[in-house]
């Protein structure tokens, strides 16, 4: 078959663009022909097919979303519908003329009927789909109705209500238009509020690869980054959104170099620095707020979204390195998200084989957890402070840092924590058990 996985962008370092890879690698080794359709090719190879309405950082969606969720603004009821049905039109155009030319056999629309981002995408991708028949897998990494995403839980307008109900989630359940989603809890709550059937398509990662090395061209990652060699990286490679929690990243480093810890270090010498790599992508000014934050901390941080991307390039003289590059050089990872879907920068950890501090969220506690992981646990409830970044007890940071230093003193008992992560990585998550559950849902075979 040919296969065509659509989203607002590709090719980017978020975790819908990963997955994408992924599934389109694991697609072709069964037969099939892969392509993307996308508002952004980022730094894809792939043969992508532009629609340029459906654009993530789109300002014309940005407006008619904010009129369509928050305020109406200048617009009417009959105005903003008319300009969201108009604007759909274009994108259902777009795509009929993308299937037919293409000869597309399945359509895999990922967080496009589920997310609620751009609702002039869903409306025209469910046209599309009607007048073309071609065959749909929905991939729905992230819902509306999640907590971390408030923003889409109310509309302006009565139509906007029946949007909702007619688009987030489409009721549609059949040979021809499918549904995944990526972990237990989600899959329940889609069945309590849809009485829909899901299947369960958890992120996994090649761990049949070579691993990530030091090389030529990222021997200078460190000194980029700005970093001093007596310190120790600790890196944080997630965008940098509210639902990450990053202010607890920043808590532990900036406890870390106390000098209650530093005088437990074998090397006193030594500091440690948090560099924040993502894409900054916070709302309701997380980012700015983080960073406020941080400089009242006195961490160590660096902030660089610059520097690290989907894929190695040189631009305009310099380096652009890779996620991968970044993961080399780290010597532990945060990840201390609050809320995730469920957890690619975890599996890129367990397979670099790097330590990981994390704030046990719903869904690692629920498919992931159980499975034997080792980490340094920051718990696994969490407050707001007055500045509304997140918080977790004093306690559930210290117990953090001892696990730290006794790590970075230690480096046989690391090197066992790390080792016994990537087994079960490899066992439980790995491409070989994505293609498992592909076949079974695209059923039949190229």
């Amino acid at each position: 078959m040919k296969i065509a996985l659509a989203h607002f962008r590709v090719g980017e370092t978020d975790g819908v663009s990963l997955e994408m890879d992924k599934w389109a690698a694991v697609l072709e080794k069964m037969g099939h022909t892969v392509v993307f359709i996308a508002g952004s090719r980022g730094n894809t190879l792939r043969q992508t097919f532009i629609i340029d309405e459906l654009y993530y950082k789109s300002k014309k969606n940005a407006g008619l979303s904010s009129a369509f969720y928050c305020n109406l603004g200048s617009y009417s009821e009959e105005s903003l519908k008319k300009e969201i049905l108009q604007t759909a039109e274009t994108i259902e155009a777009k795509l009929i003329d993308i299937i037919k030319k293409q000869g597309i056999d399945m359509l895999v629309p990922n967080n496009i009927f589920s997310l609620g981002h751009d609702v002039a995408a869903a409306i025209g991708f469910m046209a599309a789909i009607k007048k073309t028949g071609v065959g749909v897998v929905c991939h729905h990494h992230d819902f509306w109705w999640e907590p971390s995403r408030p923003q889409y839980f109310k509309q302006t307008t009565r139509w906007g209500q029946k949007v909702m109900d007619n688009y987030f989630v489409p009721r549609i359940d059949n040979s021809h238009f499918r549904h995944c989603v990526i972990n237990s809890l989600a899959q329940k709550e889609f069945s309590k509020r849809y009485g829909i059937n899901s299947v369960v398509v958890p992120n996994v990662f090649d761990f049949s690869g070579p691993p990530w090395q030091k090389d030529d061209y990222n021997s200078t990652f460190r000194s980029d980054l700005g970093l001093l060699e007596n310190e120790i990286l600790i890196l944080q490679a997630t965008r940098v959104t509210n639902r990450k929690a990053i202010e607890l990243a920043a808590d532990v480093v900036a406890l870390l170099n106390t000098r209650r810890y530093i005088d437990k270090l074998n090397d006193r010498n030594r500091r440690f620095v948090l560099a924040i790599v993502g894409l900054h992508e916070g709302i309701d000014g997380y980012v700015e707020n983080l960073i406020r934050y941080i400089g009242s901390q006195e961490a160590r941080v660096v902030i660089n979204d610059k520097l690290v991307e989907h894929t190695r390039r040189i631009e305009d003289g310099r380096k652009i390195y890779s996620l991968w590059d970044a993961y080399v050089y780290a010597d532990l990872i945060t990840y201390p998200s609050i809320q995730e879907g469920w957890g690619n920068q975890f599996l890129e950890s367990v397979f670099a084989r790097v330590p990981i501090v994390l704030f046990e969220y719903d869904v690692y506690r629920a498919d992931i957890g159980v499975k034997g992981f080792d980490v340094l646990s920051l718990g696994a409830r969490y407050d707001f402070r007055e500045n509304g970044l997140v918080c977790v007890d004093s306690k559930s940071v210290e117990r953090v840092c001892d696990g730290i230093i006794n790590l970075i003193n230690n480096q046989e008992i690391a090197r066992r924590m790390v080792q016994k992560n990537y087994e079960l990585g490899s066992k439980y998550f790995s491409l070989e058990k994505l293609e498992e559950i592909l076949y079974g849902l695209f059923n039949v075979e190229a």
